[in-house]
């Protein structure tokens, strides 16, 4: 899996997924400066520095020697929040195998490695599930309630990690409380916000400054909060950082 865009919010989730079918699943390199370098070799200027680190992160991978297949989903929607009507992803992300292929195409890259199914969190697990199932098929024949099953393990190992990163947070922010220290909440994009080389280190320096920086995922996502208008927002961030805030 490329180390960028929605499987930093994701990993856990497609981690317990392949367990469950008993697949290995590896991230890509953790050097994402190289993982620019790469991307800006191989698109064009209008692509956002994070979809550069996700070009250059598949063609890594592409690369490698062991031929593994390398899953790169159409990611549409994220799971639906209550009383909120949208929850679409970037439309960079909901098209990035397609403008993998178009970047890679023509550089004799073996593009036949691509696992790209269709994901859409608002319809229901047996869509999802036959969508994985048939791109799956080069790599593992499984039938789709399988893929089904494993979808539900991905989901509860996901809801996990969130609990424990907003637990983490609520315990560090208590304890600043106590000791009448302040900190700062890091608001943005987790696979740039998180990510040493994108967010240009300005988590380190606050930290360095004598500030305790918190991640906005350390902070409950509570929807309940947004309200009107907020809770039309098109993109699946928007309430999650306005939330935050």
């Amino acid at each position: 899996l490329p180390r960028a865009l929605s499987t930093r919010s994701h990993f856990a989730f497609w981690k317990a997924f392949f367990d469950d079918l008993g697949i290995a699943a590896r991230l890509g390199t953790a050097d994402t400066r190289r993982s620019v370098e790469l991307g800006a070799a191989h698109s064009g200027p209008d692509f956002c520095l994070p979809l550069k680190a996700a070009v250059g992160q598949t063609v890594d991978l592409l690369r490698g020697e062991t031929g593994a297949p390398v899953f790169l989903p159409f990611m549409l929607t994220d799971e639906p929040s209550p009383g909120l009507s949208q929850s679409r992803f970037c439309p960079y992300v909901e098209t990035l195998p397609s403008l993998v292929q178009a970047a890679l195409g023509h550089n004799g890259f073996d593009l036949s490695r691509l696992v790209s199914p269709m994901i859409d969190f608002r319809r229901p697990d047996e869509e999802n599930a036959r969508s994985i199932a048939s791109a799956l098929t080069p790599v593992l024949k499984v039938g789709w309630k399988d893929v089904s099953r494993a979808l539900a393990r991905g989901r509860e190992a996901r809801r996990r990690r969130e609990e424990a990163l907003a637990a983490s947070g609520q315990r560090a922010l208590e304890g600043l409380r106590r000791k009448g220290e302040a900190a700062v909440v890091i608001i943005g994009h987790p696979y740039s916000a998180l990510d040493e080389e994108l967010n240009k280190g300005v988590p380190r320096t606050i930290a360095q400054a004598g500030l305790a920086v918190v991640p906005m995922e350390g902070l409950s996502f509570d929807p309940s909060r947004l309200r009107g208008e907020l809770q039309n927002l098109f993109w699946a961030s928007g309430p999650r950082l306005l939330s935050a805030v």
